[in-house]
């Protein structure tokens, strides 16, 4: 196939409530082609893009969306072409493109269509720029303290699915070794208390790396204005060993309170976390 020369010209919304309908009546076409973009489109160009022409995302998937981070969607637009429907999504790392109507599609009807969106961008140039100065200003950060946590919130729910009771070793040895169901009781608790004392070992291994990391990402988020702005400052700050970094993080970073006594109090009472580092 290849796609009319005036395909994106003839893209026009559809009411949000028109959409909602066409889904409950189960008439929403099924589309037949799906297009992944990388780094063919920027997101933040083609949002902008499709917000200056179209106005507010109308997608069903706009309306489900929370007000934050988190979602597997975070913008889309459903819009009608002379023979169906197009959906543009915005996901984490990748903008979806689905099209129904469309049989015949192949590599370069892809190519020609994220020309011709590119190439209308200037026909709503000022309309971009009015929508890119209203989005709020984010910055995105690998956050290691959230994946460790995870992590250990996985050991432990593996942990409490052995239901090892507390009395179970007094239960065994109360047992009589001759009695038949002994060997099989022992080699069942062997292995669970085997594989308990396993994901213990594991969680505690990764508490020093978890609280290591909440700390940095405290002075991540929280570094004075004049760390931030420096960098031999701020790499310097997370060189420091971790007792110095937990001890001076009032000094380092806005928002507290209390200040050194508070801090002082937290350390001595989470030094076991670090191994006796004399924090």
């Amino acid at each position: 196939m290849t796609l009319p020369a005036k395909f994106v010209d003839s893209l026009v919304p559809i009411q949000t409530r028109e959409l909602i309908t066409i889904a409950a009546e189960r008439r929403l076409p099924r589309p037949e082609v799906t297009l992944e973009l990388w780094n063919e489109l920027r997101p933040a160009d083609l949002y902008t893009y499709l917000r200056a022409r179209f106005g507010q995302p109308n997608g069903v998937q706009s309306l489900l969306r929370s007000n934050d981070s988190d979602n597997l969607i975070h913008w889309d637009w459903t819009l009608r072409h002379p023979s169906g429907l197009i959906w543009f999504m915005g996901m984490n790392f990748r903008t979806e493109i689905w099209i129904s109507g469309i049989t015949e599609w192949d590599q370069s009807d892809g190519e020609e269509l994220v020309r011709q969106i590119r190439s209308n961008y200037s026909a709503y140039g000022t309309g971009m720029s009015e929508v890119r100065r209203s989005l709020e200003p984010w910055v995105e950060f690998v956050n290691p303290y959230q994946r460790i946590k995870r992590t250990i919130d996985l050991l432990l729910d593996d942990l409490h699915s052995l239901e090892v009771p507390e009395d179970e070793l007094e239960r065994l040895r109360r047992m009589d070794m001759r009695d038949e169901r002994f060997e099989e009781a022992w080699k069942d608790a062997s292995q669970r208390y085997t594989h308990a004392f396993g994901l213990c070992f594991a969680v505690r291994s990764l508490l020093p790396v978890l609280a290591e990391a909440f700390v940095n990402l405290l002075l991540y988020v929280l570094a004075r204005p004049e760390i931030r702005e420096d960098s031999r400052l701020h790499d310097n700050l997370f060189r420091q060993p971790i007792d110095v970094r937990v001890k001076w993080t009032f000094r380092h970073s806005s928002g507290w309170v209390r200040g050194y006594t508070a801090v002082a109090r937290t350390s001595r009472r989470t030094s076991w976390i670090f191994g006796g580092t004399g924090v």
